[in-house]
């Protein structure tokens, strides 16, 4: 698809997992950057103007940014990967928590 001239691609987390893994990246974690806020500028603004509940608000976009809706929907993804064969071997999931 071309946008003003830019190639983009809008990626679902499962294409994005799909696609890493295939080159050998090992999935740690995928997370909705904006989360909950996606599109949600000027309110997000606004609940920035009270310091309690831009507290709670931070608090539910971190909490929140993991699940899969999340990560699908989010403006940007953050995706956590471990080189598995840079090290060599293949690790599990737990191993790979604990490496990283």
């Amino acid at each position: 698809m071309k946008v003003t001239g830019t190639e983009w691609h809008f990626f679902r987390a499962e294409e994005l997992r799909d696609l890493a893994e295939s080159c050998g990246l090992m999935t740690i974690e995928m997370a909705g950057c904006q989360g909950l806020s996606s599109s949600l500028v000027e309110a997000t603004n606004r609940v920035a103007e009270d310091e309690a509940k831009w507290e709670r608000w931070k608090e539910l976009v971190i909490e929140t940014s993991t699940e899969p809706a999340m990560v699908d929907t989010s403006e940007h993804l953050l995706y956590i990967t471990l080189i598995a064969k840079l090290w060599g071997k293949q690790f599990s999931q737990e191993e790979a928590y604990r490496v990283s």
